[in-house]
């Protein structure tokens, strides 16, 4: 059971850097390609939404190819039950 909790929140978080990365895709390309003019009180608001989204690409890179996915692979191979010893051996319990 606890397995599969852990495949549905991978799933979850996957689903949503897919929409927070396409989101900002699409906000960077209409800024980019110029086929949209914003006025100037819309223009402010909208480059400071870019720059924090640009900061959310950054965590979820990070998250994605850094040290939080090795902490989550680690915290799941740790979930995981020990393999049995055979009695008589070493960390065998009586």
């Amino acid at each position: 059971m606890r397995g599969s909790t852990i495949n549905a929140s991978i799933v979850i978080r996957a689903a949503l850097s897919v929409v927070i990365l396409t989101g900002y895709g699409i906000i960077v390309f209409r800024f980019i390609s110029g086929d949209v003019t914003y006025s100037n009180e819309v223009r402010e608001p909208m480059m400071f939404l870019l720059g924090t989204m640009s900061a959310a690409v950054g965590a979820i890179v990070g998250y994605w190819f850094g040290s939080s996915q090795g902490s989550t692979e680690k915290n799941a191979e740790a979930a995981k039950p020990a393999p049995a010893t055979e009695p008589g051996k070493p960390g065998a319990k009586p």
